[in-house]
């Protein structure tokens, strides 16, 4: 049996310029390991990142407040926690 191991490159997509860092309140940010972070006490739901992102990796939360949020790798996790915790395995998370 062929085993194909595909690669969410899209969820895991760090850029040397990201277009989301637009964001007009400064709710977005990227930290030093190049990880585009939101402090979401900042969002003030005008939804520019998500016109912009290239990627479709922010969303908007559909709570009272319909901010924006993405996903934060889990920081301090030794691996995120959707890579961990895959039962087939499929999702890989690369350094580049």
């Amino acid at each position: 049996m062929k085993t194909t191991m595909f690669h969410l490159y899209a969820v895991w997509q760090i850029v040397m310029s990201c277009l989301c860092l637009c964001c007009i309140s400064g709710a977005l940010s990227k930290d030093t390991d190049g990880i585009v972070q939101m402090d979401e006490q900042k969002c003030i739901a005008c939804w520019s990142c998500i016109a912009v992102c290239p990627y479709g990796t922010i969303k908007r939360l559909v709570d009272e407040h319909s901010n924006a949020a993405k996903c934060d790798m889990c920081i301090g996790a030794e691996l995120p926690a959707c890579v961990a915790n895959c039962p087939n395995e499929a999702l890989v998370l690369e350094e580049h």
